[in-house]
């Protein structure tokens, strides 16, 4: 009997892949995160400093492709 499948929270890019370094058990914790990140950029300050975490989000997402996932651990180890 085989136990309940472990699953955690992943970036997702547009074609499919997983990106291992942005996984963690809540959606809250990638979002922050990848926010972190852009935030760091010097080009993104000036260019996106006026915005708000939810719309800056947005923004990555629509452009970037990005997307948060459930995904399962058995999968991402293969």
């Amino acid at each position: 009997m085989s136990g309940k499948a472990q699953t955690a929270w992943a970036l997702v890019f547009s074609n499919g892949h997983i990106h291992h370094g942005r996984m963690s058990f809540t959606r809250k914790q990638v979002i922050e995160g990848v926010i972190a990140e852009y935030r760091g950029f010097h080009s993104a300050r000036e260019r996106f400093g006026h915005m708000t975490d939810v719309q800056l989000w947005r923004h990555i997402k629509r452009k970037r492709g990005y997307s948060v996932r459930r995904v399962s651990l058995r999968v991402v180890r293969s």
